[in-house]
């Protein structure tokens, strides 16, 4: 099955038991922080051994795949709300890190140096398209 079926899956799912009406981008993107919040509490205060350990316990994986299912799941729904293709919203964000890796390389060359890729985009704008050096729709 792929990505766009699962979500229509979700969706009717949800739409069986009349949840839409609670289903807004608002209370979704709560909902989203929540489990995310939740996925966070297996991990929280462990060390690195844990961790592991919690990669191979049978209980622990499952309490982990039952967050990431409900993250998921908010996630689909989300993204059917503002009629996005999941498929692209990956796909657009996975190039947007493309590029940014590259800029990056670019700009540390320089010796410009972000943490966060606001900076990043910052330094896109005020230092390769203002000056002509790139187009503004590179990597776009």
């Amino acid at each position: 099955m792929d990505i766009r079926e699962l979500q229509e899956k979700v969706i009717r799912f949800r739409d069986q038991r009349d949840w839409g009406k609670y289903h807004n981008p608002k209370d979704l993107a709560i909902s989203l922080s929540l489990e995310a919040g939740e996925l966070l509490e297996i991990f929280q205060w462990k060390s690195q051994d844990e961790v592991e350990f919690i990669k191979t316990d049978g209980e622990q994986r499952q309490r982990v795949k039952e967050e990431l299912g409900d993250i998921l799941i908010y996630a689909l729904t989300m993204a059917h709300e503002f009629a996005f293709d999941p498929s692209e919203i990956i796909l657009e964000k996975v190039k947007i890190y493309a590029c940014f890796y590259g800029l990056t390389a670019v700009l540390l060359d320089r010796g410009q140096q972000f943490r966060k890729h606001t900076g990043v985009k910052a330094a896109l704008h005020k230092d390769l398209i203002k000056t002509g050096l790139i187009e503004a729709n590179w990597g776009g």
